[in-house]
């Protein structure tokens, strides 16, 4: 954690807390992961992420946003509710990882 650095006595709570308050008021997006870990982007506009299944990284991934609104689209057409968002994570071995192998 760098943020011990320049604070040596803050606590992994207070982090947290502060991490759950951004993404309260829209300034941060909470990612879960399968490995009941939690992540925090500070990027909150529309976008997906990547998880490597071997370093644990998590990267954004580009993708064509017409085809995820597309994707939106279809879901809320089969589901009786509102969807307004949507979050998807991709799982597999980033570039790294595949070069050291």
């Amino acid at each position: 954690m760098h943020v011990k650095k320049d604070f040596p006595n803050i606590s992994l709570g207070t982090v947290y807390r502060n991490l759950n308050l951004l993404t309260d008021i829209g300034e941060a997006v909470k990612i879960s992961t399968p490995d009941g870990g939690d992540r925090f982007d500070g990027r909150i506009e529309p976008h997906n992420h990547f998880l490597c299944r071997k370093c644990r990284r998590l990267l954004d991934l580009e993708l064509d946003m017409k085809s995820i609104d597309e994707v939106n689209r279809l879901a809320a057409e089969n589901f009786d509710g509102l969807i307004d968002s949507s979050s998807t994570l991709f799982y597999g071995e980033c570039s790294d990882c595949i070069k050291k192998s």
